[in-house]
C-alpha cells in the first residue's frame, strides 16, 4: 500500500515538473513583462488603435439613447451629450491611468444602462412633457 502512495506522489511531482517547464516556455513567448515599457512609437500606435476601437462605441451611446431622454430632434442637446460623454470618458481614463490600476485603456460608457434608461423613461410620469405624449 505504501508503494501505491509513493507511485502517486512520484506522478504528482512529475506533473509539477511538466507544469513548471510549460510555464517557462510560456514566459519565452511574452514580448514584455509587467514592469517593462514598450518603445514610445509602439505605445503611440497601440494607443491610437485602442482609440479607434473605442471611438464608435463612445459616440454611438448618445445617439442610441437620445430618443429616450427627450432630445430626439435637438441637435444642440445631442452635441452637449456627446461632449459630456467625451469629457467624462477622458477624465475617467486619466484617473484610471494615473491613480487606478494604471492599465492603458480608454474608459468609456457602459452599455448596461441602455435598457434601464429606456424602461424608466417609458413610464407615464417620465415621458417627454413637451412632445405631447403624456
Amino acid at each position: 500500500m505504501n508503494t501505491h502512495v509513493d507511485i502517486l506522489s512520484d506522478s504528482k511531482s512529475d506533473d509539477k515538473k511538466k507544469t513548471s517547464d510549460e510555464g517557462e516556455e510560456k514566459q519565452l513567448d511574452i514580448l514584455y513583462s509587467v514592469d517593462e515599457i514598450p518603445p514610445w512609437y509602439l505605445c503611440l500606435f497601440l494607443g491610437f488603435q485602442q482609440f479607434l476601437t473605442a471611438f464608435g462605441a463612445t459616440f454611438a451611446y448618445p445617439v442610441i439613447i437620445k430618443s429616450a431622454i427627450c432630445i430626439d430632434g435637438d441637435d444642440v442637446g445631442l452635441g452637449e451629450l456627446i461632449s459630456t460623454v467625451i469629457f467624462v470618458s477622458g477624465l475617467s481614463t486619466l484617473l484610471q491611468c494615473t491613480l487606478g490600476v494604471r492599465l492603458p485603456i480608454i474608459q468609456s460608457v457602459s452599455y448596461s444602462f441602455i435598457t434601464p434608461t429606456f424602461v424608466l423613461m417609458s413610464l407615464k410620469q417620465d415621458k417627454c412633457p413637451f412632445l405631447g405624449n403624456n
